[in-house]
Order: C-alpha cells, then structure tokens, then sequence
C-alpha cells in the first residue's frame, strides 16, 4: 500500500500534529528521503518518538521504512511518467496529421 493510501486509510488515528507532519511529507517527498528523524522532529518541535509513533500508525516499522518506502515511490512514479509523456507526444502527432489530412480533403467532413 502506498503512503498516500495509507493516510487516507488511517486518518482517523492522527493528532492535529501529526495531520501537519503528513502534509509536509506529502509535500516534500524528496527532502524527506534524504532527512533525519532528528531533523524532522526539530522541525515540528516534538521528540523523534513523534515521528516513530506516526509511522506505526501508517504501518510502516519505523522511519526508514517510510523512508524506504518514498524513494520507491517516486522512483515508480518516474518510470510511469516517461511512457505517459511519449504516449501523449504521439497522440499530439496523430491529431496533427488527422487535422492537415481533414483540410486536404475537405470533402470528407
């Protein structure tokens, strides 16, 4: 199950803290994977047990599983993303050729 599954399945287990701690990692995904749970912590002013006590409510195991589990995320992202774009691009380049072949024979519309 993906992180934002998660939140949505969970939700009703989080503290007003926790809600902001979700939104900021939801947010900046990238500089999460790459943080501290110290860090973190100190960003919300609470202790790292904060942290660990949000990610067992996501059931993750800890923080670097959350971690773990973001940077596989976006990296399946990223990969999806690339065959969307080129599938987008040829469809741009059909509506093209259909929309001159229509004004070369008018007569079929």
């Amino acid at each position: 199950m993906d992180f934002n599954s998660r939140v949505i399945n969970f939700d009703y287990r989080f503290t007003d803290l926790e809600d902001e701690i979700i939104l900021y990692i939801e947010k900046n995904r990238e500089e999460i994977i790459q943080s501290k749970i110290v860090d973190l912590a100190r960003l919300f002013f609470t202790v790292p047990n904060t942290i660990t006590r949000l990610c067992h409510k996501l059931e993750y195991y800890g923080f670097l599983e959350l971690k773990k589990a973001l940077k596989q995320e976006l990296e399946s992202y990223d990969e999806a993303k690339v065959p969307q774009e080129i599938l987008l691009f040829k469809n741009l380049e059909l509506i093209d050729k259909a929309s001159s072949w229509a004004s070369a024979y008018p007569y079929y519309e």
